[in-house]
């Protein structure tokens, strides 16, 4: 477990809440958080050209949420 794994775990057993784990090989556990992953792949990733890991992983409200 790396660390903010261990920090997320004792926050959540301060505050008493259980995590729940979607098993390995089923996403379709967490349908909701799929569907914005793919989402953002086809409206965003698929559609930019980025020069670097970096500038992809730099939040870019306008395209994620057009006005």
């Amino acid at each position: 477990m790396d660390s903010m794994s261990k920090a997320l775990d004792a926050w959540a057993q301060s505050q008493g809440i259980t995590l729940h784990f979607i098993r390995p090989g089923k996403p379709t556990e967490n349908a909701y958080a799929e569907s914005f992953n793919g989402r953002v792949r086809e409206e965003c990733l698929n559609q930019h050209h980025f020069a670097s890991l970096t500038e992809a992983r730099t939040p870019r409200p306008r395209q994620l949420h057009p006005a």
